[in-house]
């Protein structure tokens, strides 16, 4: 909190805008995923490539609530992986969404990677609950644009039933160095030919 004022992320059909001001006494009508209209000032510093460095939009006005978020996460509207590899513009995709898939990975309070039937997708969760390869879970997160593969941020998920271990991948280098299979499980089949350097 700095001068009456709290840092918010929020994201908008142009993309994601980290730091908002808004004022503390609109705190309580703020929840996530909630559609918000803000006015304010927007605020830039550059580096000195001329790149920008920071960028602050500070609300002069009410924040308007818009429409208020679902208080179950899990009725926020089903996406596709190929919805987020299309583009984060497409109308939509800057709210909450919900995706089905297998895991074929977790790190707890950390990360789920998993196996939709449009490819896979590497989730971001401080959820701690264990799942296990071959899990069915249902996730519920905000889209972002990953390194190479879509990723989906802030989310909760659930456990559906279980199943049997996905089976990996058969990697080609060429695969490996285009980026088609992050976040999937492979195999790679070579040769060990020296342990040094």
């Amino acid at each position: 909190v700095r001068d009456g004022t709290t840092m918010y992320g929020i994201n908008t059909g142009f993309g994601k805008l980290a730091n908002v001001r808004i004022p503390a006494d609109a705190l309580e009508r703020l929840q996530i995923d909630a559609v918000l209209s803000v006015t304010g000032v927007l605020s830039q510093t550059w580096a000195d490539d001329g790149s920008p460095r920071r960028r602050e939009l500070i609300a002069v006005s009410p924040v308007r609530l818009e429409t208020a978020p679902s208080a179950d996460p899990y009725a926020s509207p089903a996406a596709r992986v190929e919805d987020l590899s299309a583009g984060l513009a497409m109308p939509g995709l800057h709210r909450r969404v919900t995706f089905t898939g297998v895991v074929t990975r977790q790190s707890p309070g950390r990360s789920l990677h998993l196996r939709t039937p449009g490819g896979p997708i590497y989730v971001e969760t401080d959820g701690t609950a264990p799942v296990v390869p071959g899990d069915q879970v249902e996730v519920a997160g905000f889209p972002e644009v990953g390194a190479v593969s879509p990723l989906l941020a802030d989310a909760a998920y659930r456990r559906l039933g279980e199943g049997s271990p996905p089976e990996p991948v058969v990697a080609t280098l060429a695969a490996l160095v285009e980026g088609s299979l992050d976040d999937d499980l492979v195999r790679i089949d070579a040769t060990f030919v020296s342990g040094e350097e």
